[in-house]
């Protein structure tokens, strides 16, 4: 019974060192000739919170612009509700040199 009593704790101490965040999926549309996806993807990875931008489709070209999926994964600061900070978030994507569109398609919990 103790033994179990420990288990139970240290997996309760396991898990709150385990950090949630999020993981979202977006369409992303930018001009090619402002700025190459990389560069675009690159300046992504610098907005706070962010810790992985993973391209999870094939880019389309449309015109001079330029279609891709990708996929963010996130961590808002503790002040921020999750709504709040994915509004900085679209915030922050939009005012991205070359991007002209950010579509957020769907958003899960994750174990970062």
């Amino acid at each position: 019974m103790h033994n179990d009593i420990q288990l139970l704790l240290s997996e309760e101490v396991d898990a709150e060192r385990q950090e949630i965040g999020y993981e979202t999926d977006c369409l992303l549309i930018y001009d090619k000739l402002i700025r190459k996806q990389k560069y675009v993807l690159n300046s992504l990875r610098e907005i706070a919170g962010i810790r992985i931008v993973t391209v999870i489709s094939p880019t389309e070209a449309r015109g001079e612009s330029q279609v891709v999926g990708i996929r963010l994964k996130y961590t808002p600061s503790r002040e921020q509700t999750l709504l709040s900070y994915t509004a900085f978030l679209k915030r922050s994507i939009l005012s991205t040199n070359g991007v002209l569109q950010v579509r957020f398609l769907h958003t899960t919990k994750v174990k970062l």
